[in-house]
């Protein structure tokens, strides 16, 4: 794990702040998860006690390690996945 997306001010609701600034929209997990099956860009937004962050799922493996975690999270799905992957720094190939 470890491509995230640095956005926003510290306090700042990150999933709300992709969806009005590059379109996104928030889908749960299963919707999300089919999304990124279909070639969306996938980004998880955990809400950790101290700070959310919002990490590129960049294939199915990333996508799970993050669906079995405790903490609250939302999934934002991109139309654009070289979008989500570009602000995430990714530079592996997003066919993965």
């Amino acid at each position: 794990m470890g491509y995230y997306i640095e956005i926003g001010s510290p306090g700042s609701p990150k999933a709300e702040y992709l969806c009005e600034k590059y379109g996104a929209w928030i889908m749960n997990p299963s919707s999300a998860f089919k999304a990124l099956l279909l070639g969306f860009g996938v980004v998880c937004v955990v809400t950790n006690p101290a700070f959310e962050t919002a990490a590129f799922c960049y294939n199915t493996l990333e996508f799970e390690s993050f669906f079995s975690m405790e903490c609250p999270r939302q999934w934002v799905v991109f139309e654009d996945r070289e979008l989500a992957a570009k602000l995430a720094n990714y530079k592996g190939d997003c066919d993965d």
